[in-house]
């Protein structure tokens, strides 16, 4: 690990988990060396690789000269959740800005986002907007209020749900949000450690803001968001789980984490992959999905008695045949599912599988 650094408290870190994607993190490291160069005193990066064997250690060696680069490779694979816990544990800055190893970030905006985090408060949690290929998507806070009070973070965590901040260039995480989740486990967090620590943070009351600008822009390499269709799914259920445990650690009102609770349960989204699966595989969807949702309302325990009207709308997704839903949804919702669909093979033959894991 290269440890010397120029300010060993800078504004913000950039955290970069990686593994086997050496041709897509040599380009996003063409992005870093200019950060570097130009802010050598507010940033630093660090970088934490899973044990690839396909030469990412050696690119990261001829990043050794910068002094505010500091990487570490993990003697043995730990996992995709871990990998991401150990780069931010690793890194010093008040704030960290997780980045996908086939992403790519926008240098002006992200000078805009140092302008901004010098007046904020250390303990607040920043929501950035996104790009994915040419598309900017918005994620915008609910104008629920126009000042802080006790109840703005948990409704701004009602507001988005885990789905919606799924993925993890949106955030740019407090010092404080980690520090105060260093007793959650790995498996607390369902693989998901940033939404675990938001979810958290909400729970506390702690400030939620929003940047207006675009930071980090999704999936550069063309990689990212290859989820096979079932798999995106039972991602879903893990969202659930996962927001649901930590309010249950954070001891919140019970009307809260019932809220919460539904907000998941009965999602627009989740119902949408599950149609989505049966599109793209009526055999595997009908073969699978009764005893996914029998294990998932296992864990929800005390929340069992809430989940007959969703077991219902599963079985009637399971049951209704494959011409319902091409005729009663929109044209340009079977249109997206169908190019999802047709981008998950083709991701599948040129990638022999390769999925989104770290």
């Amino acid at each position: 690990m290269n440890s010397n650094r120029i300010n060993s408290n800078p504004a913000l870190s950039i955290c970069i988990p990686t593994f086997n994607r050496v041709n897509h993190l040599s380009k996003l490291l063409l992005d870093i060396e200019i950060i570097l160069n130009r802010w050598p005193n507010e940033i630093e990066v660090c970088i934490s690789n899973n044990c690839s064997d396909d030469g990412t250690n050696e690119l990261l060696k001829n990043f050794s000269q910068y002094s505010n680069i500091q990487y570490k490779t993990q003697i043995r694979n730990i996992g995709a959740a871990k990998n991401i816990i150990e780069v931010c544990k690793n890194s010093k800055g008040k704030w960290m800005l997780l980045v996908g190893d086939d992403d790519r970030i926008d240098i002006n905006a992200l000078g805009g986002l140092l302008s901004n985090l010098e007046l904020a408060i250390d303990s607040t949690w920043i929501i950035l907007e996104s790009i994915s290929g040419q598309k900017k998507i918005e994620r915008k806070l609910p104008t629920i209020c126009r000042v802080y009070t006790s109840q703005f973070p948990k409704l701004t965590a009602l507001k988005f749900g885990a789905t919606y901040l799924g993925f993890m260039g949106l955030h740019v995480i407090p010092r404080e949000a980690v520090n105060s989740n260093l007793l959650l486990s790995a498996e607390d967090m369902y693989g998901f450690p940033y939404l675990a620590w938001f979810f958290n943070h909400a729970a506390r009351n702690q400030k939620i803001s929003k940047f207006s600008s675009p930071i980090i822009i999704q999936s550069a390499g063309e990689l990212a968001l290859f989820w096979p269709t079932k798999d995106i799914a039972s991602i879903f259920y893990k969202f659930t789980l996962m927001s649901l445990n930590i309010y249950r650690k954070s001891k919140v009102s019970k009307g809260f984490l019932f809220l919460m609770t539904l907000r998941q349960l009965y999602s627009f989204h989740g119902f949408a992959f599950n149609i989505s699966w049966k599109l793209k595989d009526p055999a595997e969807f009908n073969s699978n999905i009764v005893e996914i949702n029998s294990n998932f309302y296992k864990e929800l325990n005390n929340f069992r008695i809430f989940t007959a009207p969703h077991s219902f709308i599963i079985w009637s997704i399971k049951i209704l045949p494959l011409k319902f839903f091409k005729i009663m949804l929109p044209s340009k919702v079977l249109k997206h599912m169908y190019e999802l669909h047709q981008r998950e093979t083709k991701m599948s033959c040129e990638n022999n599988g390769v999925s989104r894991g770290l």
